[in-house]
């Protein structure tokens, strides 16, 4: 009689089940590009003050591979963005980008709704990620815009202090107005 394989729950890897504050360490070391020998000599003397046993070669290994995937998925997105958003100027790339971002989103729907097969278990995105991601999309897109609404505002309280401090040093109406203009649309 053959047995069904059961469904098996997801482990946490060892890296995953390391304090925050090492985990941490471990991130930053990757990010920096140091070598596996020398973060596992790094680590070492933490993880033993923690009480924790080492780190073994491969379980690094296999963390910092994929930790290096979802860094070059991050790269690839960045540089897509970039190539959508060039040659915009700063306020308008970043209504460009939520734009594209929320048209991708659509996509990525319309794709799943139209693949969906009853039971499908190949394909690996659920409405409920779809849902997630929508909603975390919106989020970002509000921050965005309440960053560019404060930066703006910023922008126009520094213009009219020069342009305050140009006219008590001195300097013509017709100056200090254009060097107001010249700080709002700096960078």
């Amino acid at each position: 009689m053959r047995k069904t394989p059961r469904a098996k729950r997801g482990k946490m890897s060892r890296i995953q089940q390391l304090p925050p504050k090492i985990k941490d360490i471990l991130d930053r070391l990757l990010r920096r590009n140091v070598s596996q020998s020398e973060i596992l000599r790094q680590l070492e003397p933490l993880l033993t003050e923690a009480g924790e046993a080492p780190l073994s070669k491969s379980s690094l290994s296999r963390y910092a591979m994929r930790m290096e995937a979802v860094g070059a998925r991050m790269r690839e997105a960045r540089a897509v963005a970039e190539a959508f958003t060039a040659g915009a100027t700063e306020f308008d790339s970043e209504s460009r980008l939520g734009k594209h971002i929320i048209e991708m989103l659509r996509t990525l729907a319309f794709d799943h709704v139209i693949n969906l097969e009853p039971g499908d278990k190949e394909n690996p995105v659920s409405l409920q990620a779809i849902k997630d991601l929508a909603l975390a999309v919106q989020r970002m897109e509000k921050a965005a815009d309440m960053t560019v609404r404060r930066e703006r505002e910023i922008r126009r309280e520094v213009a009219a202090q020069a342009e305050t401090e140009a006219k008590k040093r001195g300097i013509s109406g017709d100056t200090a107005a254009a060097l107001r203009k010249a700080l709002q649309e700096a960078a």
